[in-house]
């Protein structure tokens, strides 16, 4: 795997500001008041693009995929199994007392189900192509790569007015579903994926765990521990360039425009490619 825990860690606090960003506009819009809201109302006019909201719809996506990795359902199921006594592994002593408070403290967090039908709400759920968020984000990574691959600047000039149009969409559609509790479940959700790996490279749980690193482990276990094979390379990689790609529409969404900005050299390109057209499966 080409993504180290320090790679997430350092993406997770890119979420962190970007949630940030959100609350400061927030606060901005409607007062002090909003620090204490868990459903806000729409900071910006409907139908428009809100690069405050667009941020944290982003967060959230990156949190989607590190979700899809299985972190956070292999953390559970690791302490789930030290509370009930069914776990076969050799978790005991120093290292089954952090993990016997992650799981007191699971009503505290968004569970599982609950994540997934943030997820579904914003981004649309597995096998649902038709989706709105899900097909004009295959979309735009479609038109992406094709501006990449243009051969000659008439070619090059007619993808990125299409990029442009279905960025514009995606912004729109986006911003419009990235209200309510989305910054405050993203918040918590990035806490968690935070937590959860500090949690698996304790010393002493990951020597347990036969001394691998998080993602390692996950390989390693998960078909033990969640009655199913997980390998996480793919949906990190996919949390990685969509954080990219959508962080590109907060960004971009004011100027996108006509022929919008985008080059054929440019980063958010090689994003398109990596996230690819598994967006819309």
């Amino acid at each position: 795997m080409t993504t180290s825990t320090a790679d997430l860690l350092r993406d997770a606090a890119r979420c962190e500001q970007l949630l940030a960003d959100h609350l400061a506009a927030a606060v901005q819009r409607f007062g002090a008041a909003a620090l204490g809201v868990v459903d806000l109302p729409p900071l910006d006019e409907p139908g428009r693009a809100s690069p405050a909201q667009l941020r944290a719809a982003a967060a959230l996506l990156w949190a989607r995929h590190v979700d899809e990795a299985g972190l956070l359902d292999f953390a559970d199921a690791l302490a789930r199994g030290v509370v009930e006594g069914t776990l076969h592994l050799p978790v005991e002593g120093d290292a089954a007392a952090p993990l016997v408070a992650w799981w007191r403290g699971r009503e505290e967090r968004f569970d599982h189900g609950e994540r997934q039908a943030l997820y579904e709400r914003l981004f649309g759920g597995a096998g649902e192509p038709g989706h709105p968020v899900a097909a004009l984000l295959a979309a735009l990574c479609r038109a992406l790569v094709e501006l990449g691959g243009a051969e000659h600047e008439g070619e090059a000039r007619r993808a990125r007015i299409r990029m442009s149009s279905i960025a514009r969409e995606l912004a729109a559609e986006l911003s419009e579903r990235a209200v309510g509790i989305t910054g405050f479940a993203a918040r918590d959700i990035v806490a968690q994926v935070r937590q959860a790996l500090a949690l698996l490279a304790q010393p002493d749980i990951a020597h347990s765990l036969g001394g691998l690193t998080p993602w390692r482990a996950i390989r390693t276990w998960s078909h033990l521990l969640l009655g199913r094979a997980i390998d996480p390379s793919r949906p990190v990689e996919r949390a990685q360039a969509g954080l990219e790609l959508v962080q590109w529409l907060a960004e971009n969404a004011a100027v996108l425009e006509g022929e919008g900005t985008v080059d054929a050299g440019d980063d958010i390109i090689a994003a398109a490619a990596s996230y690819g057209v598994e967006a819309s499966a």
